[in-house]
């Protein structure tokens, strides 16, 4: 006998509540900032955060580009400084870094310690794109299979908060990094009118990427 309409709804339920809990998975892993001013006063985390979603989506939909694009270019030019570029001079070593210079430098800090901006700036990069490329097997399913709604529903959540830890302490660390990198814009802090001034509104709401699949 054929199953009713009202079943076929019940068989399709599993199925839409797995997408919509996965989206909202990934909507919140995507956009989780390391620290976020006021609406009208930036930090350095503002500014990492549009490098990060420029770095995300400059080279995806230009609808997405374009947004991410303008809103990093402004953040930059207010800021003062273009956080993919190593910066031309090098500021002091980082406080958690004296030891290890002083210890394996031979007591000559300056000579020893003239390229760690690279060095490090490079690990940040790297460090940031790891960090968003991981994601919960599960998350990679917009209409899955029972048994795969299964498996979700017994494995998926310490994954998924193992997950989003990891992506948190992985961001947070390209955070600190370039911070050390660029410690004086890191004292900074600039106001929405600064931005504004710089060619984007930062109140402008930023495109869904769920929308461009």
């Amino acid at each position: 006998m054929g199953r009713t309409d009202g079943g076929a709804a019940r068989g399709l339920l599993p199925v839409l509540l797995f997408a919509a809990a996965m989206r909202c998975q990934m909507w919140s892993l995507r956009r989780d900032p390391v620290l976020m001013a006021t609406a009208r006063d930036y930090a350095f985390s503002d500014l990492f955060d549009a490098w990060s979603g420029f770095r995300e989506y400059g080279s995806k939909h230009p609808d997405l580009a374009e947004h991410h694009t303008r809103r990093y270019a402004a953040f930059s030019k207010a800021f003062g400084v273009d956080l993919g570029e190593v910066p031309i001079d090098a500021p002091p070593v980082p406080e958690w870094a004296v030891e290890t210079f002083t210890r394996f430098g031979g007591g000559d800090l300056e000579s020893r310690a003239e390229d760690w901006p690279e060095w490090l700036h490079r690990l940040a990069l790297q460090v940031e794109e790891r960090g968003r490329s991981i994601y919960s097997p599960f998350s990679s399913y917009l209409e899955a299979p029972l048994a795969v709604i299964a498996a979700n529903a017994r494995f998926g959540e310490p994954i998924r908060d193992r997950v989003h830890a990891l992506r948190a302490e992985l961001r947070s660390t390209a955070f600190e990094l370039l911070s050390a990198v660029f410690p004086e814009a890191a004292g900074l802090r600039i106001t929405a009118d600064e931005v504004r001034a710089s060619g984007f509104d930062p109140d402008t709401r930023a495109p869904d990427p769920d929308d461009y699949w």
